[in-house]
C-alpha cells in the first residue's frame, strides 16, 4: 500500500492531534485501533490481510507485523518513526519488535505500537530486551554483510546491509577486546545468547588478525554471551561464555535512554590473562569484573529446586491486584453479601489456603475483586467440615516445597462442592482443577444449593505453571564446555533435591513431560537466581 492511501486513511484521525505533541498524536492511533478491535472481536480471518491485521484481534501480538505496519502508518502522517527489534529477549527465547519517536527534549522513546505510547512499556517490557537493532534505509557498512569474506557464512538476521546497532541506547554497554586462541580464517566471529532449542547468535564481532584479537562493540554489561564462529554453517564455540559483571550503574557510561548518538571516546575495554584493562593503558578498569563459566567436577553439591523458570513480571502484577479482594456469603444471589475476609497479601504462584472466622451458613459465596478488576484466578476451592447435604470430596492438597515441612493431616476437612455461579465469560473455569486455565472476571463464586458453613479456601493464582509439578519428570544439566546431562528424577512433590552434583556456575532444569519455559540459573546459599533476573550478586560467580 503505497503512502498517500494510508494518509488518506488515517490523516482524518491524526490530522487535529499533529498540531499537539507527539504523545497526542500516538495517543489517537492508539485509541483508534483498540475501537476497532473492540468492534471486530469476533472476526476471525484466516491469513494475514496487510494494514487490516491492525484492526483485528487475532494478530494483536503479531509484534512484526504491527511494528511495521504502525512505522508506515505514523511516518504517512508526518510522525517521526523507526522500527528496532531484538534477536532475543534477555529471559525470553523470542524475539520482539517495536517503534521509536522522538519525545519533546529528542530523544528517541520506544513504545511497542500500537498497543503502547513512548515509554509506555519501558518498565514492564522493553527494558528486558538484549542487543537491539533499528532496521534503516541507507546502508551499514560495519555490517556482516560487507565485513564477512567471500564464502563467509553469515546468519540470515544479519545477512542485510540495512541495520544499524542501537544496543547502546538501551543498555550500558562498553567495547570488548578478547584475544583470539586459535588460528581462524573468518572475519566475523558472533556472541549468542541461550535459548532451550540452542545457541541463538544476537551480534558480531570483527576479527583483527594482525592485532589477533575480536573486537566486539556495545557489549551489554551484566549479559552472559558464547563467542562462537561458523564453519559454513556449522556453529563452533570458541571461547568459554562470559559476562562483564558491574554491580552499579557506571558514571562514564550514558544510562539508557539518555542519549540519541554514541560517545565519541567509548569505553573500550581488552582482556588481558583474566583481567580488564583499559585499552592502550597499563590500568585496571575499576568496578567490571569479567566472569567465565568454569565447573568444578571434584566438588560436589546438593541443589534444592522449586522452580524451572522465574515468575514472570506481568503475572506477578496480576497477582497484586488480587490483594485486598473479599470473601463474601450470602443466602441471596446478587445482593446482602456479609464479607468474611479481606485478603491482606499478594499472593503467592502456588496452591495456597485462606483460613476465615465464618459461624453461618450460606448458600451462596464469591470471591471478588475491590476494584472489578480481574481476579485472574486458575483454580479454587471452599472447604469446610462434611455436610451430608452437599456433595463433598477431599480437597487438593497443598505443596510440598522441602522434606521437613509439616504434612498437611486435617481430617475434618472437606471441599464442598456446588455449581458455580455465572459471573461471568468461562468464570467455571476457576473450578475446574486445571491450573492452565484462568479466570478474568472480576468476581467467581458457588451455589451450593442450600447454606452452608464455609470457614476455608484453596486457590492458585493465574500461574504459567514453571514450579516444580508433582507426576512430572525434570533432567538437570550443568556447563562444563558444553550442557551435560547430570540426572533426571520424578517429581513426588514441589520440590527437587539433586544430590552430588558437580560444582558449576549455571544450570539448567528441564520439565521431560510438558513445558516449553526454561531458563539456566546460578546456584548459591540454597537458593536459584535465574540468568539476567533479579539483584546481579558477585558471590554467585
Amino acid at each position: 500500500m503505497k503512502r498517500s492511501q494510508i494518509r488518506k486513511m488515517y490523516e482524518k484521525i491524526l490530522l487535529d492531534s499533529l498540531l499537539g505533541t507527539i504523545h497526542e498524536s500516538v495517543e489517537w492511533y492508539k485509541i483508534y485501533v483498540d475501537k476497532c478491535r473492540w468492534l471486530n472481536k469476533y472476526v476471525k480471518p484466516k491469513e494475514h490481510m496487510g494494514i487490516y491485521d491492525l484492526f483485528v484481534p487475532r494478530f494483536k501480538m503479531d509484534c512484526h507485523n504491527m511494528t511495521n505496519w504502525s512505522c508506515n502508518v505514523l511516518r504517512a502522517c508526518g510522525i517521526p518513526a523507526v522500527y528496532e527489534f531484538t534477536p532475543k529477549w534477555l529471559d525470553r527465547d523470542s524475539k520482539h519488535y517495536w517503534c521509536n519517536s522522538p519525545d519533546s527534549t529528542g530523544i528517541i522513546q520506544p513504545y511497542t505500537a500500537p498497543g503502547n505510547n513512548l515509554r509506555e512499556d519501558w518498565d514492564s517490557n522493553i527494558k528486558y530486551c538484549g542487543k537491539v537493532y533499528r532496521k534503516t534505509f541507507g546502508v551499514q557498512y560495519n555490517t556482516p554483510y560487507f565485513m564477512a569474506a567471500e564464502d563467509e557464512f553469515v546468519p540470515e538476521q544479519f545477512s542485510t546491509p540495512l541495520l544499524s546497532d542501537q544496543t547502546f541506547r538501551y543498555h550500558q554497554t562498553i567495547t570488548l577486546r578478547l584475544p583470539l586462541l586459535d588460528n581462524i580464517d573468518n572475519n566475523i566471529a558472533y556472541i549468542c545468547m541461550f535459548t532451550t532449542k540452542g545457541l541463538t547468535p544476537v551480534g558480531w564481532g570483527k576479527i583483527d588478525h594482525r592485532k589477533s584479537e575480536i573486537i566486539f562493540e556495545q557489549i551489554p554489561l551484566n549479559t552472559l554471551f558464547f563467542p562462537v564462529i561458523f564453519d559454513g554453517e556449522t556453529m563452533l564455540e570458541i571461547n568459554e561464555p562470559f559476562m562483564i559483571l558491574s554491580s552499579r550503574l557506571r558514571k562514564d557510561i550514558p544510562e539508557p535512554l539518555t542519549v540519541n548518538e554514541q560517545q565519541k571516546k567509548k569505553l573500550d575495554i581488552s582482556l588481558v590473562n583474566g583481567k580488564l584493562l583499559v585499552t592502550g593503558e597499563n590500568k585496571q578498569s575499576a568496578g567490571m569484573k569479567y566472569i567465565t563459566l568454569k565447573c568444578d567436577t571434584t566438588k560436589k553439591e546438593t541443589l534444592h529446586l522449586l522452580r524451572k523458570y522465574p515468575e514472570k513480571r506481568r503475572l506477578k502484577a496480576l497477582q497484586e491486584r488480587i490483594k485486598g479482594s473479599y470473601i463474601l456469603g450470602s443466602n441471596k444471589e446478587k445482593r446482602d453479601f456479609d464479607t468474611l475476609y479481606i485478603l491482606d497479601y499478594v499472593p503467592c504462584p502456588y496452591f495456597q489456603e485462606v483460613e476465615f472466622k465464618n459461624d453461618k451458613k450460606y448458600r451462596y459465596y464469591r470471591f471478588r475483586n475491590p476494584d472489578k478488576k480481574g481476579v485472574n484466578i486458575a483454580h479454587m476451592e471452599f472447604l469446610g467440615r462434611y455436610s451430608r447435604n452437599h456433595k463433598c470430596s477431599s480437597p487438593t492438597p497443598l505443596p510440598v516445597f522441602s522434606k521437613e515441612q509439616p504434612e498437611d493431616k486435617n481430617q475434618f476437612l472437606y471441599r464442598i462442592n456446588g455449581i458455580p455461579l455465572n459471573t461471568g465469560h468461562n468464570a467455571a473455569d476457576a473450578f475446574d482443577g486445571n491450573y492452565d486455565t484462568y479466570v478474568t472476571t472480576s468476581s467467581v463464586g458457588m451455589d451450593f444449593g442450600t447454606p452452608v458453613q464455609i470457614n476455608r479456601i484453596r486457590f492458585v493464582p493465574r500461574t504459567a505453571n514453571n514450579g516444580i509439578v508433582p507426576g512430572d519428570s525434570y533432567a538437570l544439566f550443568y556447563y562444563a564446555n558444553g550442557w551435560k546431562k547430570f540426572k533426571i528424577l520424578y517429581a513426588e512433590n514441589s520440590y527437587l533435591d539433586f544430590k552430588d552434583v558437580p560444582y558449576a556456575t549455571l544450570y539448567w532444569l528441564r520439565n521431560l513431560t510438558t513445558g516449553k519455559e526454561e531458563l539456566p540459573f546460578f546456584y548459591s546459599n540454597g537458593k536459584q537466581y535465574f540468568l539476567h533476573t533479579g539483584t546481579i550478586n558477585e558471590s554467585i560467580y
